[in-house]
């Protein structure tokens, strides 16, 4: 394998990310860009946090490569810096003996990039500090432009965007030349989850190498593992040159190729060559998302829950429906309920025969060993299985019929619903889906240890039914079996 390097300035020099065609990986700082190269084999791909390319002359708001780039950034814009023209750069004369030398200095670089731009523009000082290490890779090409096809440049943040599915990061590294916590939690937590490897994200940083250059490094490495499986592209595509023939270009991965195999999670290869994803490219967006989102929330609660275990107070029996998930109407967090679904949120009776019983498992499990206090069976409008079960001379949908004979615990009053001509069709499914909560705690109390339990006062049984249409939640008064009117008034809770 070939050894790919991530790279990003820092205060003692150049901080290196590096993964060797062993498979070992290191972070390591040089004192200067030279050093680096000859450090690594030869054929090794190297992408830099670094300004490569200099035009004679800007014409615009910068370089082509950052005006390419600069609408990936979204917030993060003030990151990329517009570079000046070669005369500017190429004017460095530090080091600065003072900060009064140094402001002069600045000063004629600004000159010199005005006056070589159209609209004029200075340099930022920023942008002046990185004139040193600029010209350091720029000497280095110049003298052997074979280095040219595997030393490239990239930028952090527009490749945290990227792989961050087109999203900039949220918060900034940096404040005020301050690290902020928010911003590296971040953008650690996705490089972990694209595979960057313990021993750059754990292992002790080098002196002078900051936690913020450590993640830019591990950025750059990505990005030059995109390149390698020729999953990267170059801004602007063909890259444009400068007078020396040096490439000026921002290469970041492909957006469209930013799938489940491209950010890490690895895919099978099937027997006749082909490759299969191990989850679907809309479950990793969304796991992105909850990273990204929720988990950087909630690192805290997920933390101690792991080390503390669940202590939910409230069981929830719902249907298996993907309209209908407890989690989301309810707006639970993590470790707030244990939920069982299955198909119409049917509890069976009691019945110690030896056999497989799954939502009999979880009620077992939820009463003796997390000591529930509430048990709600949930069960919601136009339900496949209450329909089912309306209807007798459906066929079924393979030679178990699991679907049918789970749904004979509702039987005969399923017959009797089905066969009432008083009701419209509709009607029949809702009195139905209502029926089968009240009959699923009635079973709930054939558990001698949830019967027990009720009759101590230790813990309550409640009936629930939420319309998928309306998001209207009807609750089953426990006293009569009928649902009481919405606990919230929708229309005016969006309103």
């Amino acid at each position: 394998m070939r050894t790919l390097v991530g790279i990003d300035g820092c205060r003692r020099g150049w901080a290196a990310a590096i993964e060797h065609g062993d498979g070992r990986a290191e972070l390591r700082v040089f004192p200067d860009f030279a050093a680096l190269i000859a450090a690594v084999p030869e054929d090794a791909l190297v992408v830099v946090d670094m300004p490569i390319g200099l035009p004679e002359r800007i014409d615009g708001p910068g370089r082509a490569a950052e005006a390419a780039v600069r609408p990936l950034l979204g917030a993060r814009r003030s990151s990329l810096f517009p570079i000046p023209a070669r005369g500017a750069v190429e004017a460095w004369d530090g080091p600065h003996a003072g900060e009064a030398a140094r402001g002069a200095a600045h000063a004629r670089a600004s000159a010199l990039a005005r006056a070589a731009s159209e609209p004029p523009r200075g340099v930022s000082r920023q942008g002046f500090m990185l004139f040193p290490k600029i010209l350091e890779i720029d000497r280095l090409l110049r003298a052997d432009p074979a280095l040219c096809g595997r030393v490239l440049e990239s930028h952090p943040e527009a490749a945290f965007a990227v792989l961050n599915g087109g999203r900039a990061m949220a918060s900034a590294k940096k404040a005020g030349g301050r690290p902020q916590g928010a911003g590296l939690g971040e953008r650690r937590a996705l490089l972990v989850r694209l595979g960057v490897p313990a021993a750059l994200i754990d292992a002790p940083r080098p002196a002078g190498v900051g936690e913020d250059d450590r993640l830019d490094a591990c950025a750059m490495l990505l990005v030059a593992r995109s390149v390698a499986t020729a999953r990267a592209r170059p801004f602007p595509d063909p890259p444009a040159r400068d007078a020396h023939g040096i490439p000026i270009a921002i290469w970041l991965p492909r957006p469209d190729l930013c799938s489940a195999e491209e950010i890490g999670l690895e895919a099978l290869q099937t027997s006749d060559g082909a490759t299969m994803p191990l989850l679907p490219d809309a479950l990793v967006s969304g796991y992105r998302s909850f990273v990204q989102g929720r988990y950087l929330q909630e690192t805290q609660t997920y933390r101690a829950l792991a080390r503390d275990g669940q202590t939910p107070e409230t069981m929830v029996i719902a249907c298996c429906d993907s309209r209908a998930a407890p989690e989301t109407i309810f707006g639970a967090g993590a470790g707030q309920l244990f939920v069982a679904r299955n198909v119409a949120n049917l509890v069976p009776p009691y019945n110690p025969d030896g056999e497989f019983h799954g939502t009999s498992a979880a009620l077992e499990f939820a009463v003796q060993a997390l000591k529930v206090k509430n048990i709600v069976v949930m069960g919601h409008g136009r339900c496949g299985g209450i329909k089912a079960a309306l209807t007798s001379d459906a066929e079924p949908l393979s030679p178990g019929d699991f679907i049918g004979k789970w749904m004979s615990i509702l039987q005969p009053v399923a017959e009797t619903v089905a066969s009432n001509e008083l009701m419209t069709p509709s009607e029949r499914q809702t009195a139905l889906e209502r029926i089968s909560i009240r009959t699923s705690i009635a079973n709930l109390r054939t558990f001698p240890y949830i019967a027990a339990r009720e009759e101590a006062g230790e813990l309550s049984l409640h009936g629930a039914w939420f319309d998928i249409s309306t998001a209207e939640l009807w609750a089953m008064d426990p006293e009569t079996g009928d649902f009481q009117r919405p606990l919230v008034d929708v229309e005016d809770a969006v309103i």
